[in-house]
């Protein structure tokens, strides 16, 4: 299928500064995705880190970052891309929810407090892994950050979809400039937006005094409410193989969800998000709202049987998305994968 194929461009719910929105059917935001879509987007990726690697050769430990929700799933496939390779990455992601590390703050989300965990080893270069830059200005103040805690001067950006304008990308590349920062961006699709140019050319000086960091190690807790993370390669062989349907995968759980239809080629996943989106009736035909912030889209196309997956700490947001599903004439069965992702 061409790329193309896989972009639908939304329009965001309440939000009159970000009107126009952009998801890859990768994501399975709209409808279930499987684990040959899957591959197809890994093998992207692939090419932009080829891309990449001929122009600048890898240092000993990039540090490969994903902001949640959607920056999960490219994140993690760039990360697989990476050990395969026999390159030396490591992976994080930022959670919404407590957990200690460096605090930030995405300003035009409806949801916008994240925590980016601090990486056990010190990396020596920074991968910055997302679905899309949309203006920059939250990977911007982040990278700067970054690069001055841990003395990094050197920072990879792939994207699937890069909309900046051009006064963006020179400004984005002009300030890591300034910092003594080289960096590249490497994304798969290019195209402007027209509504997101609002303050191209606000201060860093101003933003960077979002970000905190607090670095009490005996206090994170991240592996507790993000397992499936520090799990990612070790619970691969003990995941269940005899799959197939859909699951449903609640908000950050979704790396889960990557790695069932990796071993289930008859399992599709789709995504219980936090974005919100308007009904086009072109992309969207009908959405669920489910505990107030979670949204489920294109429901009623939906084929059975249908399974659901959360992490322990979201299982209030499983029970309240198996009511409101039944409601509507779809019975759902929970995946009890529970005591795999608290064994860690």
């Amino acid at each position: 299928m061409n790329l193309k194929e896989r972009v639908h461009w939304l329009q965001r719910e309440n939000n009159p500064h970000r009107k126009t929105a952009v998801t890859f059917s990768y994501l399975g935001k709209l409808k279930p995705t499987n684990g040959r879509e899957i591959q197809e987007c890994k093998n992207y990726l692939q090419s932009l880190l080829f891309q990449s690697i001929l122009e600048n050769s890898v240092s000993k430990y990039p540090l490969i970052i994903g902001l949640t929700e959607s920056g999960i799933i490219p994140s993690a496939l760039m990360y697989q891309n990476a050990r395969e390779r026999g390159i030396n990455a490591q992976w994080l992601c930022s959670t919404r929810r407590s957990a200690t590390g460096i605090c930030f703050s995405e300003t035009h989300s409806h949801s916008p407090n994240h925590v980016l965990p601090l990486p056990e080893e010190q990396p020596t270069e920074l991968w910055f892994v997302e679905d899309e830059i949309t203006t920059g200005r939250t990977i911007l103040k982040l990278a700067l950050h970054l690069c001055s805690l841990f003395n990094v001067k050197y920072i990879r950006f792939f994207a699937l979809a890069d909309t900046r304008s051009t006064v963006q990308i020179d400004y984005f590349t002009t300030t890591l400039a300034s910092y003594n920062i080289q960096s590249h961006t490497y994304s798969l699709i290019k195209k402007e937006y027209s509504d997101n140019t609002e303050n191209q050319n606000v201060l860093i000086s101003k933003i960077e005094k979002n970000i905190q960091t607090n670095v009490k190690n005996s206090d994170w807790l991240f592996s507790k409410f993000r397992p499936y993370l520090q799990a990612q390669l070790d619970i691969l062989t003990d995941l269940p193989t005899n799959l197939f349907g859909i699951v449903f995968v609640i908000g950050e759980a979704i790396d889960i969800g990557i790695r069932l239809v990796q071993l289930n080629p008859l399992l599709s996943f789709q995504h219980i998000t936090l974005s919100p989106w308007v009904v086009d009736k072109t992309n969207i035909l009908n959405k669920l709202q489910i505990c107030q912030k979670y949204y489920f889209y294109n429901y009623r196309e939906l084929k059975l049987p249908v399974h659901i997956f959360s992490d322990p700490i979201d299982r209030e947001i499983e029970l309240e998305a198996k009511y409101i599903l039944a409601q509507e004439g779809i019975q759902v069965n929970s995946l009890e994968l529970n005591s795999l992702l608290t064994a860690f």
